[in-house]
């Protein structure tokens, strides 16, 4: 195993194959620091963001009519009905 380092150097030379340049940790921090004020992001030492509010709760439906079921669509993830009735199905909620 000691010899592969020696082989590989043997052949970039060989090659005239020369190693790519590493970025310095000053400028990968540089880099991040210009990303996060581009978005408007403060770093660690700076204001809190605002805490995060909780979504609406969901509009309160009635029950749903006699005969009606309704289900999800897993294409899509819409609810979608289905009348057991007339065997018939609608993206509406019925009234």
């Amino acid at each position: 195993l000691a010899e592969i380092p020696m082989q590989l150097t043997t052949y970039m030379i060989s090659n005239n194959i020369q190693p790519c340049p590493r970025p310095s940790v000053d400028s990968d921090w540089n880099q991040l620091q210009q990303g996060m004020q581009n978005l408007g992001i403060s770093p660690a030492g700076g204001a809190a963001p605002p805490p995060l509010q909780a979504p609406p709760p969901p509009p309160a439906y009635s029950a749903l009519p006699p005969g009606w079921e309704e289900r999800i669509d897993p294409g899509s993830g819409k609810a979608y009905y289905i009348n057991h009735q007339t065997q018939t199905t609608q993206w509406e909620r019925p009234c």
